[in-house]
């Protein structure tokens, strides 16, 4: 299944979390494995909140647009340098 992503306010979702992680990521929720918290978007928590043992988190962070995210960027490369021939350096 592709991930979906929806950029913008993330909240974090509490409680029994396991039970119900299927859910959470069909809506764009992700794993925070720093934390140890689910992130899902803001405007897909009423999609969860009907789900028991779940409740909303009082964290909130704003995640940008996939298109300013760094690992969309080609990799940059120092040119390499040849020197020309016949000549001395």
């Amino acid at each position: 299944m592709a991930k979906k992503y929806i950029p913008g306010a993330r909240i974090t979702v509490a409680g029994d979390t396991y039970a119900h992680r299927e859910a959470i990521k069909a809506v764009g929720g992700e794993w925070d494995t720093k934390q140890k918290v689910w992130r899902v978007p803001e405007s897909e928590w009423s999609k969860l909140a009907h789900l028991p043992g779940l409740e909303r988190g009082d964290q909130k962070t704003f995640t940008p647009s996939p298109v300013a995210r760094m690992e969309n960027f080609p990799v940059l490369r120092r040119p390499t340098f040849t020197p020309l021939e016949g000549k001395e350096q």
